[in-house]
């Protein structure tokens, strides 16, 4: 038909109001630094997985810690590994401890004690940044709400204005509401996904780690009462 016209989306955005135009702004860059986070958040987890992989490699193959702090420190992938920083501050507390006589439950605790703060540091590490993957998963949709309402009060404001409710005096409203509405969940739900994704992962990261933490404090025992 003669007369009618198409708009893309860039149409729509350049045809929005300026406070609009701000609101899907502020949401495009949410979404960058989000994507940014996801992709540096998952190398870095990844690389854990891997370095914890090698440390796993050399701890079954040692035959006892002094055999197993040589080899950890000779592979570079496995001395990187959260398991290694465990390893090193609880046996280090535990021999230093061990010199000075140290009864074995006290041993025992100094020896834990050290281990946890390296696993804390390890987890910290890990989970550093997530939160603002929630603070985008968790605000995005009402920053893209406001957006959706001030588009429907400028097409109240455009029916007020003109005493007519066509399609072409709304359309305009209405089309800044909904692409606000569409930037909003654009930027939410891929945080939503990768933050629950990377967050499990640092859980099983953490969970392992307490694991080895037990291993390494009944190892630990059996060696002092030798």
């Amino acid at each position: 038909m003669q007369g009618e016209t198409t708009h893309t989306a860039w149409d729509l955005i350049l045809g929005a109001g300026p406070l609009v135009q701000m609101v899907m702004l502020l949401l495009v860059l949410a979404s960058l630094t989000s994507w940014i986070i996801i992709y540096v958040k998952g190398r870095q987890l990844l690389g854990a997985a891997r370095a914890e992989a090698a440390f796993s490699g050399v701890y079954h193959q040692a035959r006892d810690l002094d055999q197993l702090m040589s080899a950890v420190n000779r592979q570079d992938a496995a001395a990187r590994s959260g398991s290694a920083a465990v390893l090193r501050s609880g046996y280090r507390q535990f021999q230093r401890f061990r010199e000075e006589g140290l009864p074995l439950p006290e041993l025992r605790e100094a020896g834990r004690r050290a281990m946890r703060v390296a696993m804390s540091e390890e987890v910290d590490r890990l989970d550093r940044t997530l939160a603002i993957l929630a603070v985008v998963a968790s605000s995005a949709p009402f920053v893209g709400l406001f957006g959706t309402v001030w588009g429907i009060m400028n097409s109240f404001q455009n029916i007020g204005a003109t005493g007519q409710a066509t399609l072409a005096v709304v359309a305009p409203g209405i089309a800044e509401a909904l692409i606000a509405t569409a930037f909003g969940l654009a930027a939410a739900i891929p945080a939503v996904i990768a933050y629950n994704m990377l967050t499990r992962r640092v859980e099983h990261h953490q969970t392992r780690l307490e694991n080895f933490m037990d291993e390494l404090t009944g190892v630990l025992e059996r060696q002092a009462r030798t």
